[in-house]
């Protein structure tokens, strides 16, 4: 209970990898694949896409490649062996009882709607980012609109690895209420600054970049960007909901689960409203999302906390001490 905000945003890290490096392939093959570029025999690989790809959809060529990845996926996992897992009474999927229970606990539901609004902020970023940048600013969405959105989930690793610092040190409900008012103040930025301060407010390394080589107003204005500020949210949210209770946790986290589907609703709230106004008036509702995840942080009240400790410790300065005494 105690590290599982630790766990969380460390298989937080591993999704922000993929998705930083998914981007970045579909913008290689749509360029490798073009009919004016591709030549048969200097890529193999490329060489077998050409041959189950359509000349005129070379994106279908990414799909191939999700396909080869599961595969592969399920050859690792039929050859590793995992330990055996001993699931306490608690852990377990419950009874109908144990969930007609938990849904008449008003917590259930805040903590439901907290997942809701943080996979919609993730996606409604990500999803309307590329297509924002091309309205208001002209940029490119196959080109650097693809790359914004693949810094922004690098902009997202990152920040899980400085999540993954950060809550062994500080209590998590202070860190919640303070990635969410600083991904408020980056989307406000990012919604309505210039092109330039646009295209760095969602991803963070390019802020990184800017930092160390210039253009350090845009780094103050904007660092460390949606992406970056967001990381450490669903890790904590999680955590905090599963802390809250003291049995029946198999069923809530069922429960909290149900809550990705944030993904497919929060995009189409966003869409509706886009649609009936402007696509920057409908972006804004994301920042409705990102303000419920930081009330999370002010009114959660969990039975147990992360477990912190002091940066001394942490580093290993207070063991070194032992070892010199």
């Amino acid at each position: 209970e105690e590290n599982y905000a630790f766990i969380a945003e460390l298989a937080q890290f591993v999704f922000g990898v993929a998705s930083f490096i998914s981007p970045l392939v579909y913008t290689w093959l749509i360029h490798a694949l073009e009919p004016e570029v591709y030549q048969q025999g200097q890529n193999f690989l490329l060489d077998i896409l050409a041959k189950v790809t359509p000349v005129t959809l070379p994106w279908v060529s990414l799909y191939w490649v999700f396909t080869a990845l599961l595969l592969a996926m399920l050859l690792v996992v039929s050859f590793v062996h995992f330990p055996r897992i001993e699931l306490k009474d608690d852990e377990r999927s419950g009874s109908s009882s144990s969930y007609k229970k938990l849904f008449r606990q008003k917590y259930v539901w805040l903590f439901f709607l907290g997942i809701f609004c943080y996979v919609s902020t993730e996606q409604g970023v990500s999803i309307f980012m590329s297509t924002f940048l091309e309205q208001y600013h002209g940029i490119d969405p196959k080109t650097v609109g693809a790359q914004s959105i693949s810094y922004f989930w690098g902009s997202m690793t990152v920040g899980c690895l400085f999540g993954m610092f950060l809550l062994k040190l500080i209590d998590s409900k202070r860190l919640l209420q303070i990635s969410g008012l600083l991904s408020m103040s980056l989307l406000l930025i990012a919604l309505f600054g210039s092109a330039k301060v646009a295209v760095c407010a969602f991803p963070a390394i390019v802020l990184l970049l800017s930092a160390l080589f210039g253009s350090k107003g845009i780094a103050l204005i904007a660092f460390p960007a949606v992406g970056f500020s967001i990381s450490m949210m669903y890790s904590i949210v999680f955590s905090l909901a599963l802390n809250t209770v003291a049995q029946n946790h198999g069923s809530f986290a069922g429960i909290l689960c149900s809550g990705i589907v944030g993904g497919a609703g929060g995009p189409l709230f966003v869409s509706l409203l886009s649609d009936t106004t402007s696509l920057r008036i409908g972006m804004l509702l994301i920042l409705v999302f990102m303000g419920y995840i930081t009330f999370i942080g002010f009114w959660a009240h969990p039975l147990v906390n992360n477990k912190t400790v002091s940066l001394k410790e942490l580093v290993g300065f207070k063991n070194k001490n032992k070892i010199l005494k």
